[in-house]
């Protein structure tokens, strides 16, 4: 399994515009909005870094010259990042498909580049492959639904049953993280199609049509796509990103 995991690539969804965060942000691509002085972004990579996870392509659109600027600016130190760039939106669909087919591996790690959960990535990795199915999903626990949909996950396989769509006063339970373990054999299936689409209306269906396994034990969840959510990270952040807040205070000490 560690030989399997060392062929691993991430692509994270890094072209969002980030509209609804104009109140709180300048204008710039969503992933680079600032916690605490620095991209939100860079601590995504640093929870990569952390887990071991070197390889990386960040999938690029919106004022992508930002994020390249700022990535030559600041190399990382055991990361090696390649930029991918749509000259238009491709949709989530699109971009994971372009960055494949650039940046070709076995399998494959997809983070969004807005939104963080604090989980074990080894672990989860470990977890696609000690069960019966190829690809996985980050399932994070949240008090209220609404927002995102519910999952319904088999208690013993872990397999993703059902996702419930959008509802008010959903309640708690699982929803779909955006995080995802997937093969280079299911994106050659199916994420074919040329131009913009969307993975989670196109490709997602079959993902769970063909047994997807949804991975329960992850932790905090935040998506910083609306102005609440980003001013509860910024406010709050020793609650997602534990490790590096004690490092910093280790180092002032």
């Amino acid at each position: 399994m560690e030989a399997r995991a060392t062929h691993i690539r991430c692509i994270i969804l890094a072209g969002g515009k980030g509209a609804r965060l104009r109140s709180r942000v300048a204008d710039l691509p969503k992933p680079m909005a600032p916690v605490d002085n620095r991209p939100f972004l860079e601590l995504l990579l640093d929870q990569l870094e952390q887990q071991n996870i070197h390889d990386i392509v960040l999938s690029l659109g919106y004022k992508s010259e930002h994020i390249v600027r700022h990535f030559a600016e600041r190399p990382r130190e055991t990361q090696r990042l390649e930029f991918v760039i749509e000259d238009a939106p491709m949709g989530t669909g699109g971009a994971i498909r372009m960055a494949a087919e650039r940046h070709p591996a076995p399998y494959y790690l997809v983070l969004n580049g807005d939104s963080f959960c604090h989980t074990d990535l080894q672990d989860f990795i470990s977890s696609v492959y000690r069960s019966e199915f190829t690809n996985g999903m980050l399932a994070a626990l949240q008090p209220d639904c609404s927002r995102y949909g519910k999952l319904t996950v088999h208690k013993h396989s872990g397999k993703v049953i059902m996702i419930e769509e959008k509802k008010p006063n959903a309640g708690p339970g699982l929803i779909n993280a955006g995080v995802y373990f997937l093969s280079a054999e299911f994106l050659h299936k199916h994420c074919l199609q040329q131009g913009a689409f969307s993975f989670e209306q196109t490709a997602f269906p079959a993902l769970v049509g063909g047994g997807l396994y949804a991975y329960t034990k992850a932790g905090p969840f935040i998506d910083i796509g609306i102005p609440e959510d980003y001013d509860f990270l910024c406010a709050h952040k020793e609650q997602f990103f534990p490790q590096r807040e004690a490092t910093l205070s280790a180092l002032s000490e």
